[in-house]
């Protein structure tokens, strides 16, 4: 058993599965990009060529970012970064003692700086002076060194990219696990509690929402020609007692529960008009007028009219309404009663048409967003380390005379200062 807990902990830690999992996840996102993402396509391979569109689903090639595979080789790909900081941390360690440790240090392995200062007290505290007391004294054979480190952590840096790649992926994975897009339409002076979730490009189902939204108001600004330029949902935002008003625009998206809401849209919703009807006799003087919708009748004589159906516009000549009554069909424009029969002995107007607007919001749901932008700033920071914070020492071993080895960054600042000293001797 240990021997078999051992063969696995050394395949996990062994750097060809970092590039074999590398290279896998590059190519299947890569392999991806040729797979058709929009909705028509897969529609369409999915009634031609149904052994492609199954092994599509299989793979998950339809939906590459949120999809099984993806979160499965991540994964792997984590466990193998956990696995090889592991297989270092003993060697980090004995880095990390061996830095810290002031007597420790060769010379031999050490690159000597072509310079020699005489060994006198002056110079020794002038030399004190540049390594501003971040210096250590070592008495070792006989001969006084003079030792200065920078860096004693740096091995650490890896240990932080590491980790920094882990919190990305972890938040990847959260992102293709539990995130989702989909849509919700809300029309002008109505609720909604539900929303469509897209489980496969072009293919969604219908979940709750977790609170209601309404569409106060919705704004569509035109241009002169008629061109919308800019469109807004007034919404409000019903959760339990706490209501929330915010103003919606296609480039100022709102956030709420981690649900990211975009203006994507709208459409007039003919379905849900309201109009006014006003019906009266052509001689007499009896009339009536009614606020109605599609589906709705009107007693008027003795007579029973119902509406019909409702059409935006007519041949360039505005809306109109289709009026059944009894077996004859009627046709009303707006303010255009001359076009209805004189023996029909009524007037039918079409008054105050309010067609309201539906807003189709996008919604977007990505809870591993922060904890990759946490992993990402945590990536830069330890490149920056890397960078910057490296290990060097410099080493002034002061025999007969003094003289200057370094290892790691060779220490420019302390070597011209010592330079300055050498000139002046």
């Amino acid at each position: 058993m240990k021997n078999l807990i051992n063969k696995t902990f050394e395949i996990f830690s062994s750097l060809k599965l970092t590039a074999f999992l590398l290279m896998t996840v590059l190519v299947y996102l890569a392999v991806s990009t040729f797979v058709p993402q929009d909705a028509n396509s897969i529609k369409y391979i999915s009634e031609n060529n149904r052994i492609l569109f199954t092994l599509l689903q299989l793979t998950g090639l339809v939906n590459p970012y949120h999809n099984f595979w993806l979160v499965f080789w991540l994964y792997l790909f984590t466990f193998n970064l956990i696995a090889c900081t592991i297989n270092r941390i003993p060697s980090l360690s004995e880095r990390l003692k061996r830095n810290a440790n002031e007597n420790y240090f060769n010379i031999d392995s050490m690159l000597k700086e072509d310079m020699v200062l005489r060994n006198t007290e002056d110079n020794i505290k002038q030399i004190t002076n540049i390594l501003k007391g971040k210096y250590a004294l070592v008495n070792k054979d006989d001969t006084r060194f003079l030792i200065s480190k920078k860096g004693v952590y740096s091995p650490l840096n890896f240990l932080l990219v590491h980790l920094s790649i882990i919190i990305i992926i972890a938040g990847i994975a959260i992102s293709a696990l539990f995130g989702y897009e989909g849509f919700i339409r809300i029309t002008e002076r109505e609720r909604e509690s539900f929303f469509y979730k897209e489980v496969i490009r072009g293919n969604y189902i219908k979940v709750p929402l977790g609170f209601e939204l309404a569409l106060n108001k919705f704004e569509n600004i035109t241009t002169t020609e008629g061109q919308s330029i800019e469109y807004i949902s007034e919404i409000s935002i019903i959760d339990g007692k706490e209501i929330i008003q915010r103003k919606i625009r296609v480039n100022e998206p709102f956030e709420y529960r981690d649900m990211l809401f975009v203006q994507s849209s709208y459409e007039m919703n003919t379905e849900n008009v309201r109009f006014k009807v006003e019906i009266e006799e052509q001689k007499g003087n009896n009339k009536i007028t009614k606020d109605c919708s599609i589906g709705d009748t009107i007693e008027f004589n003795d007579r029973t009219f119902k509406i019909v159906d409702f059409y935006e516009d007519v041949h360039g000549m505005g809306p109109a309404i289709k009026i059944q009554s009894n077996d004859d069909i009627m046709f009303s424009l707006r303010d255009k009663p001359e076009i209805q029969k004189e023996e029909s002995g009524i007037n039918i107007y079409l008054k105050e048409v309010d067609i309201p607007y539906t807003s189709i919001l996008k919604i977007t749901y990505d809870n591993g967003t922060q904890i990759v932008f946490i992993g990402s700033v945590l990536f830069i920071i330890s490149l920056l380390l890397i960078i910057s914070y490296r290990f060097s020492m410099i080493v002034f071993k002061c025999g007969e005379v003094i003289e200057v080895f370094y290892a790691g960054r060779k220490p420019e600042s302390i070597i011209e200062a010592i330079s300055r000293i050498k000139d002046k001797e």
